[in-house]
C-alpha cells in the first residue's frame, strides 16, 4: 500500500475545483494492491483525496497490460458477487458513484490507519480486531466495485496510450502532457460509458513491449477492439526487420532517444501488423504521418503504412478504385465518399497538432508562417 501527499490541479480530477486550472492544492494519493489479478488485468484500486477537503477528486483501478509469469489470477467465483433476490437490476444501475467510492476509499484510509497504528506498537491483538475490521471494508468495497462495472460488454475493448517522452527532456511541452493526461482519461472515460472494458494506458504504461502485447492480446479476445494513441511519430528508412524500405512509426512513453535510435521505444508499422487480426475497428493515431499513403499494403512480402498494419485493409477513392470491396479496402474520405463497413481508422497524412496548440498556431507552423 502506498500513501502519499502530492499537489495537484484538477485538470487531472472528475470535477473543477476552481475557475484557474493550474491553482495546485494539495492532494492524497492512496493505492492498494489486491490479493489477486481480477478481469481486466485489475490488481489494485487508486484513490485521490483533496488533502485540505477531503472530498474525492478521483477513482481508478490499476491495470496490468503483461501479468507477470507467477501471476495468480481469480477465478470466476472469486470475481463474480452474489445478488440478493431482493437486488433489481434497476437499484444496481442507480448507484452513484459516490456510493461505490465511499466505502472503497473509507477501506483504503482505514487499512493506511492500521499501518500508522503498526509502527506506533499497538498491542498485536487490537490489531489483529483492526485487521479483521479492514477485510470485511474492503470485501464490501469490491462488492460495489462489482456491482458498478458488471454493465460492461465483454465483447468490447478499448485501450487509450500516448507518450510523455521521458527520455527526451524538451521534447514535450508540459502543457501538453497536461492536456494528453487529461484527454486520455476523458476518452477512457466515454469508451466506459458505452459499455467497454476500457483503460487509460497513458504515460508510464505506453512502453513498447506491454503495446505490443496488448495488441495482441485484443485482437484475440474481444470482438470489437478501438485504440487510440498519442505521440510523436513520423517513420525511418532503416528499421532493422526490412532495412532499405521506409516504415511509418510511432514512439513510446521514453521516445527515440538518440541517432540511431533505440528501436526498443519505436513501434513500427511491421510490428503492429505482427499482432493484429483484423479486429481494430477505430483506430486513431495523432502522430505525424501516421495516416500518411506514399507507402502501403506489401513491399516484398513486408507490411508498410498504419492503417494497413492496423486494419489490414489498403485505402482508396471509393468512386474510382476499380474493385473496391470493404473486405480488402477503405474509402480515403469518409465524409464526402464513406464506406459501408465497420473499420475506421484516423490519423495526420503528414504533421500533426500537438494538444496545446490552438489551430491557428498549427497552421502557422505548418505554412510557416509569422
Amino acid at each position: 500500500m502506498i500513501w502519499e501527499t502530492i499537489f495537484c490541479s484538477d485538470l487531472y480530477t472528475d470535477e473543477p475545483r476552481s475557475q484557474d486550472p493550474l491553482t495546485l492544492y494539495p492532494m492524497r494519493q492512496v493505492w492498494v494492491s489486491l490479493d489477486k489479478f481480477y478481469p481486466g488485468n485489475v490488481y489494485g484500486i487508486e484513490v485521490y483525496i483533496w488533502a485540505d477537503t477531503g472530498k474525492i477528486g478521483h477513482i481508478q483501478e490499476r491495470f496490468s497490460t503483461m501479468l507477470p509469469e507467477d501471476a495468480q489470477i481469480a477465478s470466476l467465483n472469486e470475481s463474480a458477487v452474489p445478488l440478493s433476490s431482493q437486488t433489481s437490476k434497476e437499484q444496481l444501475n442507480s448507484l452513484s458513484t459516490s456510493q461505490i467510492a465511499l466505502p472503497t476509499t473509507f477501506a483504503i484510509i482505514m487499512l493506511g490507519i492500521v499501518i500508522l497504528f503498526k509502527k506506533k506498537n499497538v498491542p498485536r491483538q487490537r490489531s489483529l480486531k483492526i485487521g479483521g475490521l479492514i477485510l470485511c471494508l474492503l470485501m464490501t468495497s469490491t462488492m460495489f466495485v462489482s456491482l458498478a462495472t458488471v454493465s460492461a460488454d465483454p465483447r468490447r475493448r478499448a485501450t487509450v496510450w500516448g507518450s510523455e517522452s521521458t527520455g527526451m527532456s524538451g521534447r514535450k511541452t508540459t502543457g501538453e502532457i497536461a492536456q494528453q493526461q487529461a484527454t486520455s482519461q476523458h476518452i477512457s472515460d466515454y469508451f466506459k460509458n458505452d459499455a467497454f472494458l476500457s483503460s487509460n494506458y497513458q504515460g508510464s504504461s505506453s512502453i513498447k513491449s506491454d503495446i505490443l502485447y496488448n495488441i495482441w492480446y485484443n485482437e484475440r479476445n474481444y470482438d470489437r477492439v478501438a485504440v487510440l494513441d498519442f505521440d510523436h511519430g513520423v517513420g525511418r528508412w532503416d528499421y532493422p526487420e526490412d532495412n532499405g524500405n521506409f516504415h511509418y512509426m510511432f514512439e513510446d512513453n521514453v521516445g527515440k532517444t538518440g541517432e540511431p535510435p533505440n528501436y526498443d521505444h519505436l513501434v513500427f508499422d511491421m510490428d503492429v501488423a505482427d499482432q493484429t487480426i483484423g479486429k481494430s475497428f477505430l483506430v486513431f493515431i495523432n502522430t505525424c504521418m501516421s495516416a500518411n499513403l506514399t507507402y502501403q499494403s506489401y513491399n516484398n512480402g513486408n507490411i508498410q503504412g498504419m492503417p494497413y498494419a492496423w486494419t489490414e485493409r489498403t485505402v482508396h477513392n471509393r468512386d474510382t478504385y476499380q474493385g473496391f470491396t470493404t473486405t480488402y479496402h477503405i474509402s480515403d474520405d469518409a465524409y464526402n465518399r464513406p464506406d459501408t463497413g465497420a473499420f475506421c481508422y484516423l490519423g495526420f497524412s503528414w504533421g500533426s497538432a500537438a494538444l496545446d496548440q490552438t489551430i491557428i498556431r498549427w497552421l502557422s507552423k505548418v505554412l510557416h508562417v509569422d
